[in-house]
C-alpha cells in the first residue's frame, strides 16, 4: 500500500485527523493520541497521521528517553508484541497487528521492540515506506545499533534512495571503522547511487586519490550556496587545479542551478580526462540532458499561458520536445539495462517505458527480468498479464494473473485489479462461470470499482 496524504483520505478519516490536530494544539495529549489512532485504524496508510502521532507521543514523555520505562512497558506487553501482533501478521491481518503495536507505542513511542516489530510488519504488508519511517525514528534513539542501520540501508537501496543509503553507511563506518561487512555494503550503496543518478557521495569512494594529489585543493566550504561553489570550482580549474573529481563537483553544482549545457560540457571534459570507465559521469550526463528537456518544456508552457496565439504556437513545440525526451529516456533505460543486466530494478524501469510506448513484445522480456527481484515482482507479473492480454494470448495472461493472485494477500492493492482483469480475460475466453465468480468477488470487495456495478446488473 502506498502512503496517503490528508488530501487523499476519506472525509471520515480526515475528521478524526482534524480533531486529533486540534487536541494536540490544546495539549490534550491523550485525546489527540486516541483520534490519531482512530484515523489510522480506518486508514493505516495515512502517513501524516502516523508522523503526527509520533510527535504527540514524544510530547507525552516530554521527549525524554528512559531505558527503565522502555523495559517496563515492553515487559507488560510481552504477549501483545510476541504473540498477538505477530499472529495477526501471519494471517495477513496487518491492520490489526498495527493497532496492537500502536497501543504499546502510545505508552512510549521509543520502545525498541515495538518499533522493530512495526517495521517488520510494514515490510510484510508491502508498506516499505512505513518501515523506513519507523527505522529512521528508531535510530534517533539507538544511535549505535549497526544491525538496524544495515536493515535500513537495504530498505533504502530497495526503494531507490541510494543517497540516504550512502549517508547512513558513512555514519556506520565512523561507529565501526574496522567492520569489513560495512565496507562491502558501502561499496554496494555507492554503485547504486551512481546508477540512480545520485552523486553526492561518489567522490568518497571514487575520487579520494584525485583529491590527495599534491597541489590540489578541492574542498568546498559546506555553507556555500551552489552558485558560490560553481564560481570557486571554476576558479580552481582556471588556476590549474583540474581533475575528474573537481569536474564532477562542478557539474553537480551546475545541475543544481539548472545550467545544464555547462554541466554537459564539464562532464564531457571529465570523461576525456578519466582513465577508467566511470558510470557516475554518464549518469550525470543523463540527468543534465533530462533537465535541459524539462527546462525547455517549462519555458514553452509559460509562453503558452500568454494567450491563444501563443498556446497554438507552443503546442507542437511541446509535443516535439516531449517525444524527444521520451526517446532519450528509453535510450537511457536500454543502456542502463545493458550495463546492469542483473539488476531487476533497472529492467523494471525499461519495461514500464516500453509498456507506455505499447511495445508489448520487448516489454514482456523486461518484465520477466524484473520478476527476478522482490521489489517489483508483483507489479511485473501484473503487467505481464496485461501484455499477454493485449496480444490476445489469453492462456498466458491467465497463467500470470493466477500466479500473481497466489502471492497476494487480501489487503494488497493489486488484488482487485488482478481479479477484475482475470475476469475480463475469462469472459473473452468463454469461461463464463469463472468470469462471473471473479466479477462477484470484485463487486463484494468494492461495488464502486470501475464499471463492476453495471457488469453485475447485466449478469
Amino acid at each position: 500500500m502506498q502512503p496517503k496524504s490528508a488530501s487523499e483520505v476519506s472525509d471520515r478519516v480526515k475528521g478524526f485527523y482534524t480533531r486529533a490536530k486540534d487536541a494536540a494544539r490544546q495539549s490534550n495529549v491523550e485525546y489527540a493520541i486516541e483520534m490519531f489512532q482512530t484515523a489510522l485504524k480506518h486508514c493505516p496508510e495515512f502517513r501524516e497521521a502516523r508522523n503526527d502521532l509520533r510527535k504527540v507521543e514524544m510530547d507525552k514523555i516530554k521527549h525524554k528517553v528512559s531505558g527503565t520505562r522502555q523495559a517496563w512497558i515492553a515487559t507488560k506487553n510481552t504477549l501483545n508484541l510476541s504473540m498477538k501482533a505477530p499472529g495477526f501478521t501471519k494471517k495477513g491481518e496487518y491492520n490489526e497487528a498495527f493497532q496492537i503495536i500502536e497501543s504499546v507505542l502510545a505508552k512510549d513511542p521509543t520502545v525498541p521492540s515495538a518499533l522493530k516489530l512495526l517495521a517488520s510488519t510494514a515490510v510484510e504488508a508491502e508498506m516499505e515506506w512505513l518501515a523506513i519511517d519507523t527505522l529512521e525514528f528508531f535510530i534517533k534513539f539507538n544511535t549505535k545499533d549497526i544491525v538496524t542501520m544495515q536493515e535500513l540501508v537495504q530498505l533504502y537501496l530497495d526503494n531507490g534512495r541510494a543517497d540516504d543509503a550512502v549517508e547512513l553507511c558513512q555514519r556506520m563506518k565512523k561507529i565501526e571503522p574496522g567492520n569489513g561487512a560495512l565496507q562491502s555494503l558501502f561499496k554496494s550503496a555507492i554503485a547504486r547511487q551512481a546508477m540512480d543518478n545520485s552523486w553526492m557521495g561518489d567522490e568518497a569512494a571514487e575520487t579520494e586519490a584525485e583529491e590527495k594529489k599534491p597541489g590540489t585543493s578541492t574542498t568546498v566550504p559546506q555553507l556555500q550556496t551552489p552558485e558560490e561553489q560553481v564560481e570557486q570550482l571554476i576558479a580552481q580549474i582556471n588556476n590549474g587545479e583540474d581533475s575528474v573529481g573537481v569536474r564532477k563537483k562542478l557539474a553537480r553544482n551546475l545541475i543544481k542551478v539548472e545550467r545544464y549545457d555547462d554541466a554537459i560540457e564539464t562532464l564531457q571534459a571529465a570523461l576525456t580526462m578519466s582513465e577508467r570507465v566511470d558510470p557516475s559521469l554518464q549518469n550525470m550526463i543523463y540527468s543534465a540532458v533530462e533537465g535541459r528537456f524539462d527546462n525547455a518544456i517549462r519555458a514553452w508552457d509559460t509562453y503558452a499561458q500568454q494567450g491563444d496565439a501563443q498556446a497554438e504556437q507552443a503546442e507542437p513545440e511541446i509535443a516535439a520536445l516531449s517525444k524527444q525526451k521520451s526517446d532519450f529516456m528509453l535510450q537511457k533505460a536500454r543502456e542502463r539495462a545493458a550495463m546492469y543486466s542483473k539488476d531487476a530494478n533497472v529492467h523494471m524501469e525499461l519495461a514500464m517505458l516500453l509498456w507506455e510506448r505499447e511495445d508489448y513484445d520487448e516489454a514482456l522480456t523486461e518484465f520477466s527480468q524484473a520478476q527476478g527481484g522482490s521489489r517489483h515482482r508483483k507489479q511485473a507479473t501484473l503487467h505481464k498479464g496485461r501484455c499477454f492480454n493485449l496480444k490476445e494470448d489469453y492462456e498466458s495472461a491467465t497463467k500470470e494473473y493466477k500466479l500473481l493472485l497466489s502471492e497476494l494477500d487480501e489487503t494488497s492493492e493489486l488484488r482487485l485489479p488482478a481479479i477484475f482483469e482475470l475476469a475480463e480475460i475469462q469472459k473473452k475466453s468463454g469461461e463464463d462461470a469463472e468470469s462471473e465468480k471473479n466479477y462477484k468477488l470484485v463487486h463484494e470487495a468494492d461495488p464502486s470499482y470501475k464499471n463492476i456495478e453495471e457488469i453485475i446488473n447485466n449478469l
